[in-house]
Parts: structure tokens; C-alpha cells; sequence
């Protein structure tokens, strides 16, 4: 299965590979906008941060190219670009969350290790007394 928006991003599911350029005066279609959320979404919950990375740039390529006075986009471009923006937000959130949770975690495996080296070395202690 391939996701594909005219040659400026694609996705190979079974791949995994993102091909991140964009053709210079490149117009994004309202289906394009949904491939960008889809792939989001995808990389996220595959946890391909190599893809997500790759699919980041080549969103921030597209909302450069949005910003040129040249460029003209419809009432319905203009919402499935808020609706990217919508599900960027949202993995970026998630992506927060799992961040903290993961530096939490992390804390209390080194608050565990502490304590159990303090233990370790009681019960060592210990046995050097009995003997």
C-alpha cells in the first residue's frame, strides 16, 4: 500500500520510506493535506520517528511554500490545512506526554537503583559483622 501526493511525498507502507522533496512552484491539494495528517498519524503509531522527522520537513517545506504570495489556496484547502495543523498538534502533544512519562520512569528506575545499592550494601555490611 502507497500513499502517494504527486510525487512530493510518498509513503511506502511496507517500506517505510518517505521521500521528502518538493517541487519548486508545488501547489498542495486538499487530498495532499490528508495524506500529511494520514501520515502523521501512521508514524506516530508505527513509533517511525525517522519517518515522523522526515514527514515534519517536508511539512514545513509545504507550509513554506503556502506562505509565498504567489501561492492561492481555496476555502477548502485552507481547512484541511487547519485540520494538519489540528493532528500535527496532536502528535506533537503525544510525543510531550510520552516524553515526560518516559523521564518519569526513568527517575524512579534511578530512584530504585539508589535504594537497592544502599540495600545491597547494608545487607554486605551486615555479613562482614556476622562473620
Amino acid at each position: 500500500m502507497s500513499i502517494t501526493t504527486q510525487s512530493a511525498y510518498t509513503l511506502n507502507v511496507k517500506t517505510q520510506r518517505v521521500d521528502t522533496q518538493l517541487p519548486k512552484n508545488y501547489h498542495i491539494t486538499v487530498e495532499q493535506w490528508q495524506q500529511f495528517a494520514l501520515g502523521l498519524r501512521h508514524h506516530l503509531a508505527a513509533k517511525d520517528w525517522d519517518s515522523l522527522v522526515k514527514l515534519n520537513k517536508l511539512l514545513i517545506n509545504a507550509l513554506s511554500q503556502v506562505a509565498k504570495d504567489e501561492f492561492i489556496e481555496t476555502a477548502a484547502q485552507a481547512l484541511a490545512r487547519k485540520n494538519v495543523a489540528k493532528v500535527h498538534e496532536e502528535v506533537v502533544n503525544k510525543l510531550k506526554s510520552d516524553r515526560d512519562a518516559m523521564a518519569v520512569e526513568l527517575e524512579r528506575f534511578k530512584s530504585s537503583q539508589a535504594g537497592l545499592s544502599a540495600y545491597q550494601f547494608t545487607c554486605i555490611s551486615g555479613e562482614s559483622d556476622d562473620l
